[in-house]
């Protein structure tokens, strides 16, 4: 087999692989919310992003990228056992072409410039696809919402609550502290749950699309203006595994002679 089809293969293999890494890391920041657990996932994204650079930069023909992109968030969809939704199959959609926009914005740089600007490039690459990957990542924890079980969402509650309870306990060493923190957090869970969630199951359900829709951007915001805690990340971890692949031989730079009509003056 051609060389160069068994290296894109295995480019979109490493891709897919990092996707479905990425996948049951989410899955488990969903399910318990630990500063351990949102550092693996902002690795795990940091690594996908990586390998996507690494194809942009390598894999001068579309259908294979816009394939793997396709796969890849597919794969993050069902490996995570997310439920299947309108807004699940538009986020898709927009994350999808987000990231070959990305792809086609880092091939349009390489063409046309006669250096290779990597970190130029490549950051621009990855806060386009890191901004993709964030969308889908959020509407995935939304659809992951059951407001009909109120169990599931006060347990949300408890999990964005319960790292806080150490720190408490440590400030205030009293007999019986703990006892005290839970019944606390309890009773606050209770009480947020019915001001927020329990007013928002009487809303009509256009109205309440419409309130996961704002909050689902309000996130995404914030994740956006976060992203730099993965686009650094991912652009050094990319470009270590440029280094690394070149060394080894899986590319090679080269000097072409491109003529190039010009407009000048005369």
């Amino acid at each position: 087999m051609n060389p160069k089809v068994l290296k894109t293969i295995a480019l979109i293999a490493a891709s897919a692989l990092s996707a479905i890494i990425f996948a049951f890391l989410l899955k488990s920041v969903i399910a318990l919310v630990s500063l351990s657990s949102v550092l693996l996932l902002v690795l795990g994204g940091a690594v996908f992003l990586a390998i996507f650079l690494m194809m942009t930069l390598l894999l001068d023909s579309v259908w294979p990228v816009v394939g793997a992109v396709l796969l890849n968030l597919v794969l993050i969809a069902v490996v995570g056992s997310f439920r299947p939704s309108l807004m699940l199959a538009g986020a898709l959609v927009l994350a999808f072409l987000w990231m070959v926009q990305a792809y086609y914005g880092g091939r349009s740089e390489l063409k046309n410039n006669l250096e290779i600007h990597f970190w130029q490039n490549g950051r621009a690459v990855i806060s386009k696809a890191s901004s993709a990957l964030a969308l889908f990542a959020v509407v995935l924890y939304l659809t992951t919402f059951n407001f009909n079980n109120p169990a599931v969402i006060k347990g949300y509650f408890v999990a964005m609550i319960q790292p806080i309870e150490p720190i408490m306990a440590t400030y205030f060493p009293v007999p019986g502290v703990s006892n005290i923190i839970q019944q606390a957090t309890d009773k606050s869970v209770n009480i947020f749950y019915d001001a927020t969630v329990g007013r928002f199951l009487q809303l009509p359900d256009i109205l309440q699309n419409v309130i996961l829709f704002v909050v689902g951007i309000i996130i995404f915001l914030f994740i956006k203006f976060s992203l730099a805690l993965v686009n650094w990340p991912a652009t050094y971890l990319a470009y270590g595994l440029y280094r690394l692949l070149l060394k080894f031989g899986f590319f090679k730079i080269e000097l072409q002679n491109r003529p190039q009509k010009v407009i000048v003056l005369t």
